[in-house]
């Protein structure tokens, strides 16, 4: 919003050159500081499940090892090498879930962790960015959905 204030008022180029720099740069700061913390926490994950026995922990292994860009059910079941129907039925039975609502727990769970995380100014918008969202709007509708509150509301919940 402020970029398009700036190019509204006539603002020189180099102007709305230099302040979108300075966001990108602010963002990128942001994202790395998050991502070291995930990447310590995924690795001490990742050496329990990527060889659990059960079919819950594998799909949570795959689930966050592609938490941007999560994969649909048949691609789940190809990575597990089982077919949908399969799939599906083996996980309910073992746990209760089902594809779809563990994709979206895993989500959502990031989501509580990147929220805490970020700071409050762009939690939101960074939070459904880096899950893949394709707006703000819809991770907020997701989240409300799964988590029974919005993530502003989990947001205040956790000062």
């Amino acid at each position: 919003l402020h970029f398009m204030r700036l190019a509204a008022e006539s603002a020189p180029a180099d102007l709305i050159n230099l302040k979108l720099q300075s966001l990108l740069t602010e963002l990128e700061i942001s994202f790395q500081r998050t991502d070291e913390s995930e990447t310590a926490e995924f690795i001490q994950w990742d050496k329990a499940a990527r060889n659990s026995d059960t079919l819950l922990d594998r799909t949570d292994w795959l689930l966050r090892k592609h938490l941007r860009c999560p994969p649909s059910v048949p691609e789940l079941a190809e990575m597990l090498g089982m077919s949908v129907s399969g799939f599906s039925h083996r996980l309910k039975a073992e746990s209760n879930w089902t594809p779809v609502e563990r994709i979206r727990y895993i989500r959502m769970e990031h989501a509580k962790k990147l929220l805490k995380q970020s700071s409050p100014r762009d939690a939101i918008r960074n939070t459904a960015w880096r899950l893949g969202f394709r707006s703000r709007q819809y991770f907020c509708t997701v989240f409300k959905q799964e988590t029974g509150m919005t993530p502003g509301e989990f947001l205040q919940s956790t000062k």
